[in-house]
């Protein structure tokens, strides 16, 4: 199975654990240290120069320029001129799913943070919440974010798509969760659906991924999409396989919506939903 690029992704997910260290130092609410990390982030772009991750200041606009330039974007599929301070509420798309279950899984979980929005925007509360994470800096900063809300039962578990143990992931009602993440698996194979599958109990699937190109390829995004993807070498092949996954009778695939949204332009974020149960 290919695999990750694991050191890029650890020393990129040490510098932002520092990042939010420093943010942690001065703040006690969860959602006000995950709204500043979006503010930092959204200030300053990440790059890797002889093995070392740094971040580098944008341009700044000021307020009133922003509200006077919309931004380029997909809703529903259609291009549009978008609201600049527009965002895409993951947490409220992933508790809508999660109501009805009582354990939430992230694989690719990084600090946590689709796992917080998702508690934070009303999730289960009585729902474990775990994350799989292969960085070790990831999973640490998770627990200590995890620690400004103790009502919530989280924990963070080392893994990735190859390897997670899905033996202690489920209970009576599985939410399986991936946000743009198998995205930087190249190829997967049906191991990763064989071992969401061994997952104990009803098992609900959603993933949030770039995979338009695959749902569908005809036209012009989708091509570019494509390019994209084969420059920075990022997954291919992920919806022919949970179709193959399909046909063996592991899982029933429910809902396929391409392109759904994207705020910035990128092709890689250019989201698509696919919702799966396992059979």
């Amino acid at each position: 199975m290919a695999e990750l690029n694991l050191d890029y992704y650890k020393l990129a997910w040490a510098r932002r654990a520092e990042i939010m260290t420093g943010i942690m130092a001065s703040e006690t609410s969860l959602s006000r240290v995950l709204a500043r990390f979006d503010e930092f982030e959204a200030r300053h772009k990440m790059w890797e120069h002889d093995g070392q991750i740094s971040y580098e200041e944008l341009p700044r606009s000021d307020p009133i320029t922003r509200l006077e330039e919309p931004v380029k974007a997909i809703s529903c599929g259609a291009p549009i001129l978008a609201f600049p301070f527009s965002t895409t509420n993951f947490g409220s798309l992933i508790s809508s799913f999660a109501q009805d279950c009582d354990t939430v899984v992230e694989l690719g979980s990084g600090y946590g943070r689709r796992l917080f929005e998702t508690w934070l925007a009303g999730g289960p509360g009585e729902a474990r919440y775990i994350g799989i994470e292969p960085a070790a800096s990831g999973r640490d900063l998770a627990i200590r974010l995890a620690a400004l809300e103790p009502a919530m039962k989280f924990i963070s578990v080392p893994g990735d798509h190859s390897n997670f143990d899905p033996a202690n992931l489920g209970g009576r009602r599985t939410l399986f969760v991936t946000c743009f993440s198998l995205m930087y698996v190249p190829a997967v194979t049906m191991d990763l659906f064989r071992r969401i599958a061994g997952i104990p109990g009803e098992v609900l699937c959603l993933f949030i991924e770039p995979f338009g190109f695959q749902l569908f390829s005809a036209d012009e995004r989708a091509k570019m999409q494509l390019g994209m993807c084969s420059i920075d070498k990022t997954n291919f092949n992920f919806y022919p396989m949970l179709q193959q996954a399909s046909a063996e009778g592991l899982f029933e695939t429910l809902f396929v919506g391409r392109d759904l949204f994207s705020l910035n332009g990128d092709f890689k974020s250019l989201g698509s939903i696919i919702v799966a149960a396992k059979s």
